[in-house]
C-alpha cells in the first residue's frame, strides 16, 4: 500500500495545535500572535493556519491485483506503518504543548504599564520619580504605582549591589538602601508582560551629609577659634583666630587693645568677677520676688561691675539654662556676655553673644537680652542663629 503525505511533522503539530485553538474560540489573529512570539516563522504559522482551516483532498492509488498471501502481507504492513505515524503525531502534539502551549494566546497582549513613585500611597496619590538620591546608609522607599500581575511577579535589581541594595527581591514597594558612594542602576521588571517590561532608574550615593547649615551650629565654645561652615558636603572647621580683629571676643598673642579692642589695656587689671549664684523657677525672680542672687546681680548691674548670674528654667516646655557676665565698662558701655547653655530652641542651646549697651541702658538692655528678646548692639553665635531662623520664617 502506498502512503503519500501532503505535511511534513513540524506543520502537523502546528496544525493540531491550531485547530485545539481554534476549538477554544480563539481567534487566528491571537493564535498567530502568540506562535510567533515563541519562534516560529511566518512561513510555519500561515501553513499551518491554511491547512487547519480548508480541506485537501489526498490523492488515492489503485491498489494492484495480487495473490491473497500478497495481500496479507500488504494488508499487515499498511496497518503497521499508519499505527507509526498516529504514534508520531499525538507524540508531537503532546510534546508542542509540554513545550510550546503552556501559554495562553491571550496573555501576550498585556501592556507594560509600570510607574514608580516615592513613599506609599496616601489618598491615592503619587510622587512620580525617576531618579534616586540617597546618602551612604540611609534607606529610599519606592512604589509601583500600576502593573499588570500581581506583586510577586514585579522584581527589584540593582545592577552593582556595592552601591546600593534592595530589601526585597519581588513586590509592589521596596527599601533602596545606599552602600558606599558612587552610581548604577535600579531595574524594575513586570515579569506578568514579559522581560522586556523594565524600567531602568538611576541611584546616585553620597557617602556624607551636611553637618552643618550655618556657622552658629558649628560653636565649639572656644572663644580662640573661628567656627565656620562650609564645603560640600557642608562641615564645621575651627580655624584658630591669629589675626588682631576687634570684637570678636578674643586677644590673640601679640595683639594690644591698640589694634584689637579685645585686649586689656596698658596697665589695666581685670577685675574679680563675683559670682551671684544661680537660680532655678518657672518664671526670672523679679523685683517684686527678689532672691539673694537676683538681688547680687542687680546691684552689679548698676555700677556694671564684674559679676555673673545663672538662672535655670523649668517650665515645662521652656526649659533651658543661661548665665549672664558683667564684664565691666568700656568707654560709656556696659560689656554683657550672655551663654545660652542649653534653649527651649535646640538651635539656639550651646550660643553665646557679647553685648555692649549704653550705660544709661543698661538696666532695661540686661533683662531684654538675658531672655533673648533682642540682639540690638550685639555679636556672636545666638545672634547669627537668631537672625537665621528668623529668616527662615520670613521665607515660609
Amino acid at each position: 500500500m502506498n502512503v503519500h503525505l501532503y505535511l511534513n511533522m513540524v506543520d502537523q503539530r502546528l496544525v493540531n495545535y491550531v485547530k485545539l485553538e481554534l476549538s477554544k474560540n480563539f481567534s487566528l489573529n491571537q493564535i498567530k500572535q502568540s506562535l510567533l512570539a515563541k519562534g516560529w516563522s511566518d512561513y510555519d504559522v500561515n501553513e499551518a493556519v491554511s491547512l487547519a482551516t480548508q480541506k485537501r483532498t489526498f490523492p488515492t492509488t489503485q491498489k494492484p491485483t495480487i495473490n491473497e498471501e500478497s495481500t496479507k502481507k500488504s494488508s499487515k504492513l499498511g496497518i503497521i506503518l499508519i499505527s507509526i505515524v498516529v504514534i508520531i503525531v499525538i507524540g508531537s502534539v503532546f510534546a508542542f504543548f509540554m513545550f510550546v502551549g503552556k501559554e495562553k494566546p491571550t496573555e501576550v497582549t498585556k501592556n507594560c504599564t509600570l510607574n514608580i513613585s516615592t513613599g506609599m500611597m496616601m489618598n491615592n496619590i503619587f510622587s512620580p520619580v525617576t531618579r534616586v538620591e540617597i546618602l551612604k546608609g540611609v534607606d529610599f522607599q519606592l512604589a509601583v504605582s500600576s502593573f499588570q500581575g500581581t506583586e510577586n511577579d514585579i522584581t527589584w535589581k540593582i545592577e552593582n549591589t556595592n552601591i546600593a541594595s534592595v530589601n526585597l527581591p519581588t513586590g509592589s514597594s521596596n527599601m533602596i538602601r545606599g552602600e558606599a558612594s558612587g552610581s548604577t542602576q535600579l531595574i524594575i521588571t513586570d515579569n506578568s508582560v514579559g522581560t522586556n517590561c523594565k524600567i531602568h532608574m538611576p541611584v546616585i550615593v553620597t557617602s556624607d551629609a551636611d553637618e552643618c547649615t550655618y556657622d552658629t551650629e558649628c560653636n565649639d565654645n572656644n572663644l580662640s577659634t573661628k567656627d565656620i561652615c562650609s564645603g560640600t558636603p557642608r562641615k564645621c572647621s575651627h580655624t584658630k583666630i591669629t589675626n588682631c580683629i576687634s570684637k570678636d571676643n578674643y586677644c590673640p598673642s601679640g595683639c594690644t587693645y591698640e589694634n584689637d579692642n579685645d585686649c586689656k589695656k596698658p596697665g589695666e587689671v581685670s577685675p574679680e568677677v563675683v559670682d551671684c549664684g544661680t537660680d532655678e523657677g518657672e518664671t526670672i525672680p523679679t523685683a517684686d520676688n527678689p532672691t539673694t542672687a537676683s538681688n547680687c546681680m542687680t546691684e552689679k548691674i548698676k555700677s556694671c561691675s564684674p559679676a555673673k548670674y545663672t538662672f535655670i528654667s523649668n517650665s515645662p516646655g521652656s526649659e533651658g539654662k543661661t548665665t549672664a557676665t558683667i564684664q565691666g565698662i568700656n568707654g560709656n558701655k556696659c560689656l554683657m556676655k550672655f551663654e545660652f547653655i542649653t534653649h527651649p530652641m535646640p538651635e539656639f542651646s550651646g550660643t553665646e553673644m557679647i553685648c555692649e549697651p549704653s550705660m544709661a541702658d543698661r538696666e532695661a538692655a540686661f533683662a531684654f537680652y538675658f531672655i533673648g528678646w533682642s540682639i540690638d548692639g550685639c555679636t556672636g553665635s545666638f545672634v547669627d542663629a537668631f537672625k537665621a531662623k528668623q529668616k527662615s520664617l520670613d521665607n515660609q
